[in-house]
C-alpha cells in the first residue's frame, strides 16, 4: 500500500492476468505495509482498488481479508455448506 509506484505495479499486474487469460479470475487485492502511509489513505487506496489494506505486524488487519475472502468464495459457490450452515471464519485463538 506504501509503495510510491503503486499504481504502475498494478497495472502491470492487470496486463500480466490479461496475457494469461485470467483477467476475470477471482482475486482479491491485499495491501500490505498499510501502516506506513498516513491515517486514512490506506482505506482510500484499497477502496479505490477493490483491496483490503493489511499490515504483517498488526494481526487484526487479517480479520477483514479473512472476512472479505471468505466472502469472496462463498458468493461464488466455491465453497459448499451443509444445510443450514452459515459462513463463517474460526475465531481467533
Amino acid at each position: 500500500a506504501s509503495d510510491p509506484d503503486l499504481e504502475s505495479r498494478v497495472s502491470a499486474v492487470e496486463s500480466i492476468l490479461g496475457d494469461l487469460g485470467l483477467r476475470g479470475t477471482l482475486r482479491l487485492v491485499a495491501l500490505n505495509k498499510s501502516d506506513l502511509l498516513p491515517p486514512g489513505e490506506a482505506r482510500r487506496v484499497a477502496d479505490r482498488l477493490g483491496g483490503v489494506p493489511i499490515c504483517a505486524h498488526d494481526r487484526a488487519t487479517l480479520r477483514p481479508l479473512l472476512d472479505r475472502l471468505e466472502e469472496s468464495l462463498w458468493s461464488e459457490g466455491i465453497g459448499v455448506l451443509p444445510a443450514g450452515r452459515s459462513p463463517s471464519v474460526a475465531p481467533e485463538t
